[in-house]
């Protein structure tokens, strides 16, 4: 009774299976009507002039909403790229047009297919501006924070490589153009060097164009370390031609700053330590080291020297 009432069931859900299907395809092979958005695609500008080429200039919707018609099955299946409206701009530089989308204008995998663009929905027109295409180098202006972690210290200056990009596009946006700045970035408790691909951000409200959109931002960072170097030099700058020397003539100096940087230090040539004979009266005078962005001058001793006629 069991296996009578089961068979049942399958031969009814069989026939339900069966009789969606058929619906499905009735429905499929009736005609429709859909609305869907199209890319507008802007082709090379055709110049009228002898000016140098030309780039439209102003911003241009990227998508028309259409009326499409064909069989529920088709439109099933259209996709992004079945269809698009390509323009193709003419005119001359530094002038605007209101320029109609027509029909004629669609291209795409899918014209020759059985669905239709019956209807051109919105926008029916765009306005277009031309200008004469330029270009020109424009620095980059990284945005970045960096936090050294603790017991590390940065060396040197961060750089960003290529430090200048091409900016081209309407000749007046170029010419107005300022530096040209990273997508903000922060990166944390640094410890080891940086070496980061950073994008640039887009001039707002320009068609500007940027090669490469892409720089490379480097830092040097390095274990902070102290060191204690003896017997560095003291020049004597600013001397007349009398003839003097300074006594002490070499002192004891601590530095410190990235471990490379302290392990490869000369003393002979890289700490510069001087006194200026130009305001010697008779008294001592105080030792000053040229600064530096790679290290720190922590002491000096002795501080000061004096100076003795030969």
């Amino acid at each position: 009774m069991n296996n009578e009432r089961s068979g049942e069931w399958g031969i009814r859900l069989a026939a339900l299976a069966l009789a969606v299907l058929i619906w499905l395809h009735a429905i499929t092979e009736n005609e429709y009507h859909r609305e869907y958005e199209i890319p507008i695609r802007l082709g090379e500008v055709i110049s009228q002039s002898d000016e140098g080429p030309l780039v439209v200039a102003n911003s241009v919707p990227d998508r028309c909403r259409v009326l499409l018609a064909g069989r529920g099955k088709d439109l099933f299946q259209v996709d992004e790229e079945a269809f698009f409206f390509k323009i193709s701009p003419i005119g001359l530089p530094r002038t605007s047009k209101t320029r109609r989308l027509l029909l004629s204008d669609v291209e795409g995998r899918a014209t020759n297919s059985k669905i239709q663009i019956q209807q051109i929905i919105d926008p029916r027109e765009i306005d277009i501006e031309l200008d004469i295409l330029a270009e020109r180098q424009v620095q980059v202006d990284p945005v970045v924070g960096v936090r050294i972690a603790e017991g590390h210290t940065l060396v040197g200056e961060a750089s960003v490589e290529p430090r200048t990009v091409t900016a081209s596009g309407p000749s007046l946006q170029i010419e107005t153009l300022g530096t040209i700045k990273t997508v903000p970035v922060t990166m944390e408790n640094a410890t080891q060097d940086i070496s980061r691909q950073l994008s640039l951000e887009q001039p707002t409200n320009t068609r500007i164009k940027l090669d490469p959109s892409e720089v490379t931002y480097s830092a040097d960072v390095q274990i902070i370390a102290e060191n204690v170097m003896v017997d560095v030099p003291v020049r004597i700058a600013n001397r007349d031609t009398t003839e003097v020397i300074a006594v002490p003539s070499r002192v004891r100096v601590k530095v410190r700053g990235g471990i490379d940087i302290i392990a490869a230090l000369d003393p002979q040539r890289d700490l510069e330590l001087s006194v200026d004979y130009s305001v010697y009266h008779g008294s001592e005078l105080p030792i000053y080291a040229s600064p530096s962005r790679f290290f720190e001058i922590r002491e000096i001793s002795p501080s000061t020297v004096q100076l003795i006629e030969r």
